[in-house]
């Protein structure tokens, strides 16, 4: 069965209301935290989970949650 690449990126948005791609971003994000809480280094779990440096990771982090990593951090978020 072939499934066309804009067919299937339209239903899953209108299935889950977000793209494909900030999914991912969302997922990834989740995953430095996870990290971060088993090894305290904030950078090494950006690094780990695909982020290609501090930088990248930082403006998705604000940019999916509207705050810095170390409020998240400092605030439990």
């Amino acid at each position: 069965m072939h499934i066309n690449k804009q067919y299937m990126c339209t239903m899953f948005k209108k299935h889950t209301g977000i793209t494909i791609n900030d999914y991912i971003i969302k997922k990834r994000l989740q995953r430095v935290m996870a990290l971060y809480r088993k090894n305290n280094n904030l950078l090494e779990s950006a690094i780990a989970t695909g982020f290609r440096n501090y930088s990248t990771f930082y403006k998705a982090f604000c940019r999916v949650y509207d705050c810095s990593p170390s409020f998240a951090i400092k605030h439990r978020i």
